[in-house]
Formats: structure tokens, C-alpha cells, sequence
């Protein structure tokens, strides 16, 4: 029987005893199922206690975890110091990212949409392949099984509103919604004189509002499934329309003028016998954007930019299945696994120009295509050895073959085998063990290989790492505690430096990413039940210099508290210890943010909130810009 210790990460409602949960979570699985791992789940309450607007600010808020921005405004995931393309994100099992980069903007993905998010981190499944150094993250989209409607409605600062609406039954699920918001403010306290983010930085930021950070964001969703006599069929659409600008960086002005990405998913399930099941699905991610650099270049020039072309457009699709099965023994669970992926990127750019503005070719260049292909088998087999102890171990046979790329050198095939083992040990009824190691790969992802203006470098090799991790977890009936110690040696680091003058591609030779994370719940008085994540991270290069963008500290608190008949309020304050960008330091900051929720009383279950993030203004950044300042949502939600 599956065996639920719920931790610090989960926080609650109104019983001491029934911890709910603002960040989410913990779920140690049992001897049927996951061995050694600290699963985090969740759920579609905890997400809307966080107060959260999207995955971004979800996963930023979770333990081990980190959310930066890129250069067009983009959210992007590192997990024990592993950069979000050596973490596999999933949305229903789907790698839904644009093939090219190999990235999904989390901040695309509304929360209205999400019912519940599961991460693992450590010893993931062999199933899961390659590109998993930091974990898997699988984002489940609201889907069928009861019979609802739901209508939300909300207004914020910077002249955001929108609407979310959902009708759900026993076999279908249609979902929808529009955001709309003009800009977002930063602090008031920000120095629009500093040096690193302001007007004589590449951030151009006089203060205010953000330069270019308006967004318009549509998403429509759709479920369908039915049963059979030989199992279960499942069919599911999504689409999301986000044009939107890109907050200046590197002193460059541009926005994207058009951004779409579909995505389908055809999953069936049999079960065999009482002892065998299957599972087989099929997938189609579409993306095309085009992003246009404003006043064609003549703002980004005479801000001391590059600009390279005048509009730049992507047409992108990712392609594939995978096939899955599961033996129940006595004292074995047998999992087998296949999957097949394609990746494909082209390109064109409209009045390609050179370093110095200047265009080299008018019009609209030729379509440069690239390619590759992802293949993985893999076996598992977890042993119950008796009633306390659980042996697994597994391995992967992952190949990366490159097969268009573009007019340069296309590289080699790469084939990696990569094994694990784990041990969990129950020493009592409220306190397990566990430990795990094993050795896993990230292949280079296409812009990697093959970018023209951002170092691609087709002589890449994938990334290697040995990792090994253990750590405990204890329950109580009103308190908990996990305990994980984590180290990864990895050599051929992918990353970035300058040479003759121009950003490359290169693989360092080592690295060494160790550290741990401690998660716990407790009841302070007054019954408002209280959790804690924090994270201690070491990330090093091969010289003993801490890599880029990870800090060494990082802890999140919330509190939770529901006056029954009154009102409902959370309460998350965040500290972020300091980090390195290159060879200066960013230093550590801390926010809080609150909402306050009240039922009211109409013919449908209401509910009128107010958000605040940033509830005292802080003026920080993580190397990304300037952060934004205090800013608030409000809004009604209504289910039939």
C-alpha cells in the first residue's frame, strides 16, 4: 500500500493535524513504488494559496530550485545548480520546448491551467532518459473526472486584467483564457544611477516601468477521454498565443511581434492482466515566433547594441512516443521503456546584417534547417528484499544523432549508457533512509551546436555526471522533516566564454555541483501550521571559481491560516542568499509576498482575493535586469 509522509513543504488548513499546502508536497513513496526519491507534488489548492500568475513563480518558490530570466524576458529553472536544459520539463508528459534552444518559458504557462506539478529529483527513473541531471518536472494540465464550471476574473497594476474559464465533465475538459498587461513597475527605490541596471547600463532602465515588458497571453485547452475493453484512450490540444515584449537587455530593443506553440498528445493505456500493464503515447509540440528588432535596429544601435538582423522568425516542431511497461512480481517491479524524439529548427532572418549594423543581404535570407534525433531504451527492476527495505537499479541506453545542420559541419552520433542503483530502509514507522547513485548525460542542444550569434560550436561533446545522494525524512503527527545531501561530479560542462572578442560554446573539463536541502512543517501557536525549504548550494569549476547565477543560499517560509466563515490568508516570505555573474558579485535579497482570500455568498461558491508580491518594494536583481517591485492582482472566482 502506498505509504503518503506529508513534510515543512506542505502547509495547511484549519485542522493541526491535515497539512495542505502552500508550496506543495512531499510524497515519499512506498516499497510498490519509488524506492529512493523525494517526490514533490503539488496540488491545484496549494498552487492557488501561493498566489502565484504562473509555472515560474510556482517552481521558483520549491526547494533546490531556482527561476533567473534570460534576454527576451524569458523564465528559465535550474534545480541543484543544473541549468533548465539539463532538466526534463513535461507538460502531461510531453518535452512541450522550443526544439531549437531546448527551453520552455515557464512564464507562459498560466496557473489557471495547472491542477498539479510533480518534481523528482535525484534518482528520476532511467525511463526518463537523457537531459535529466538536475530531475524531472511534469506539469499536469487540468483535465476530466467531475462535473465544474469555473470562471476567474482579475485586475492588476500596470493595467493587467484577464479572465479564465473552465467546463469540465466525466470525460471531457475545456479550458481558456486572456492576460493582458501594459508593463510591470519596478521598485521605488531603484536607482535608475546604477551602474549594473540602470540608464547607462545595458538595462537602459530610467525607473518606473519596465522598458518593453507588456505582454498579451491567450491559451485554450482541450481533453478528451474514453474507455475500451482493452484500456484507456486519451487525446488532449493546447494552444497559446503570448506576443509580448522583451524587457531591453544587453542593450538591445526588441519584441516578439508573434510567439504560438501547440501541442497534442495521443496516450492509451491496457492493462494486460492484474500484473502487466502498457502504456504508449504519441506527441506533436509546434512553436513559430518572430521577434523584430525594434525601429529595425536604429534604438538597439544607438544604444551600443548589435543588431543583427531586422525580424528574425523560428519555425519549430519537436515529434516522437515513447512505449512503457510494468510487471508486478511478489517481491519485483519490472519497468521497460522506449522513446523516440525528433527535433527540428529552421530559421530565416529578414535583412541579415553584420557587427556593425550594416546589412549584409536584404530581404529575407534563405531557411536554414537543422535537425536531430533522440533515442532511449531502458530497464528497471525495483526489489522489495522484505517488509523495511527496497533495493532498485536500472540503466539507460541514450543516442543523440544530428542529422541537418544548417551548411556546418554536422557532428558525430552519441551514444551514452547510463546506470543507477538506489536503497531505502524504513527504520521506523516515521523515519526512512534512503540513498542513490548513478551516472547520467545531457546532450547539446541545437542553438549550442549551431548558433551563428551566440557561440555555437558544432565540436561539442555532451555532458557527463556522476551523482550520488542520501538523506532521511521523518513524520509526525504535527511536524516533519526531510534531510537530502547531494553531490555531482560532471566533466564536459557546457558553457560559454569569450574568445578574439566573441561568446563560444565550450565544454570545461570539470565541475562539481554538492550541497543539501532541508524541508520540515511545524504548528506555531495559534494553530497556523508553518513550513520551511532550505537550500545550501556549493557549485564550483574545475579551478575552485563558483559558476555563474547559483546561489549558495536560498530559503522559503510560508505560513497559512483559514478563519472558517472570514477570510483565508498566506503569508511567503523568500530569502536569496548572494551569487557570481562573471566576476562580480550580486548580492542577497529577501521579499514577501501575501494574499488574502473571503468567500461570498452567491448561487455559485465565490471567492473575491487580493494578491500582493513584493509586499515591501524590495529592489533587487539576479542577473537578469532589475526584478519587479511591489505589485498587486485582484480578482473574483466563481464554480458552478
Amino acid at each position: 500500500m502506498k505509504k503518503v509522509i506529508v513534510f515543512l513543504m506542505a502547509f495547511s488548513v484549519c485542522q493541526a493535524e491535515d497539512f495542505v499546502g502552500i508550496l506543495g508536497d512531499i510524497v515519499v513513496y512506498g516499497k510498490r513504488e519509488i524506492p529512493a526519491s523525494i517526490v514533490y507534488e503539488i496540488g491545484e489548492e496549494e498552487i492557488e494559496n501561493s498566489g502565484s500568475k504562473n509555472l515560474a513563480e510556482i517552481l521558483d518558490k520549491m526547494s533546490g530550485s531556482d527561476v533567473k530570466k534570460g534576454g527576451k524576458g524569458q523564465s528559465y529553472l535550474s534545480i541543484r545548480g543544473f541549468q533548465q536544459n539539463g532538466v526534463k520539463v513535461l507538460i502531461d508528459g510531453v518535452p512541450a520546448y522550443e526544439s531549437y534552444f531546448g527551453l520552455l518559458d515557464l512564464s507562459t504557462i498560466p496557473s489557471e491551467a495547472i491542477e498539479k506539478i510533480v518534481i523528482v529529483k535525484g534518482a528520476t527513473s532511467v525511463l526518463y532518459g537523457a537531459n535529466t541531471m538536475g530531475g524531472v518536472v511534469n506539469v499536469i494540465t487540468k483535465k476530466s473526472g467531475k462535473k465544474e464550471t469555473s470562471l476567474k476574473t482579475f485586475v492588476g497594476g500596470g493595467n493587467r486584467g484577464g479572465w479564465n474559464f473552465s467546463q469540465s465533465g466525466e470525460k471531457h475538459y475545456v479550458g481558456g483564457g486572456v492576460e493582458k498587461t501594459d508593463r510591470w513597475r519596478l521598485s521605488s527605490n531603484f536607482d535608475r544611477n546604477n551602474p549594473v541596471t540602470g540608464i547607462s547600463s545595458g538595462y537602459k532602465e530610467d525607473g518606473g516601468k519596465r522598458e518593453l515588458s507588456y505582454s498579451e497571453k491567450k491559451h485554450l485547452t482541450a481533453k478528451l477521454n474514453h474507455g475500451f475493453s482493452f484500456g484507456e484512450v486519451n487525446l488532449s490540444a493546447s494552444f497559446l498565443d503570448n506576443p509580448r515584449g522583451c524587457p531591453v537587455a544587453v542593450n538591445r530593443y526588441w519584441e516578439f511581434t508573434k510567439w504560438r506553440q501547440i501541442q497534442t498528445k495521443l496516450n492509451i493505456e491496457s492493462k494486460i492482466s492484474q500484473n502487466i500493464s502498457l502504456n504508449g503515447s504519441f506527441f506533436y509540440v509546434g512553436h513559430e515566433d518572430e521577434l523584430f528588432d525594434i525601429d529595425y535596429g536604429a534604438r538597439t544601435l544607438a544604444a551600443g547594441g548589435t543588431s543583427w538582423w531586422d525580424k528574425s522568425s523560428y519555425d519549430d516542431f519537436s515529434s516522437g512516443g515513447n512505449f512503457n511497461s510494468k510487471i508486478l512480481l511478489e517481491k519485483n517491479i519490472l519497468n521497460f521503456g522506449a522513446s523516440f524524439q525528433k527535433d527540428n529548427h529552421q530559421k530565416k532572418e529578414f535583412n541579415k546584417k553584420n557587427k556593425l549594423g550594416d546589412i549584409k543581404e536584404y530581404g529575407w535570407t534563405e531557411e536554414e534547417e537543422y535537425e536531430a534525433n533522440l533515442f532511449s531504451l531502458g530497464a528497471e527492476n525495483i526489489f522489495l528484499a522484505n517488509e523495511k527495505m527496497r533495493f532498485a537499479a536500472g540503466a539507460s541506453f541514450d543516442t543523440f544523432d544530428p542529422l541537418k545542420s544548417g551548411g556546418q559541419p554536422t557532428p558525430e552520433k552519441i551514444s551514452s549508457l547510463n546506470p543507477q542503483c538506489s536503497f531505502s530502509f524504513d527504520v521506523s514507522d516515521s523515519i526512512s533512509a534512503f540513498a542513490s547513485a548513478g551516472r547520467k548525460v545531457r546532450f547539446p542542444r541545437l542553438k549550442e551546436l549551431y548558433s551563428e550569434h551566440a557561440g555555437g560550436n558544432p565540436k561539442l561533446k555532451e555532458e557527463k555526471a556522476i551523482f550520488g545522494e542520501t538523506g532521511f525524512n521523518f513524520s509526525g503527527k504535527n511536524s516533519g522533516l526531510s534531510f537530502s545531501y547531494f553531490y555531482n561530479g560532471v566533466s564536459d560542462l557546457i558553457d560559454r566564454e569569450k574568445r578574439n572578442g566573441d561568446w563560444v560554446n565550450i565544454n570545461k573539463k570539470t565541475a562539481r555541483l554538492r550541497g543539501f536541502e532541508m524541508s520540515g512543517k511545524t504548528l506555531l501557536p495559534l494553530r497556523i501550521p508553518t513550513n520551511f525549504d532550505y537550500t545550501y548550494l556549493d557549485a564550483e569549476d574545475e579551478k575552485g571559481a563558483d559558476l555563474n547565477l547559483r546561489p549558495k543560499h536560498k530559503l522559503s517560509v510560508s505560513l497559512f491560516r483559514d478563519f472558517p466563515n472570514k477570510f483565508k490568508i498566506s503569508i511567503i516570505p523568500q530569502w536569496v542568499g548572494s551569487q557570481k555573474e562573471d566576476e562580480r558579485k550580486i548580492s542577497g535579497h529577501s521579499v514577501l509576498d501575501l494574499k488574502i482570500a473571503k468567500k461570498i455568498k452567491t448561487t455559485a461558491d465565490g471567492e473575491i482575493f487580493l494578491e500582493i508580491s513584493n509586499v515591501f518594494d524590495r529592489n533587487f536583481e539576479e542577473g537578469g535586469g532589475p526584478e519587479p517591485g511591489r505589485n498587486f492582482t485582484a480578482g473574483l472566482n466563481f464554480s458552478f
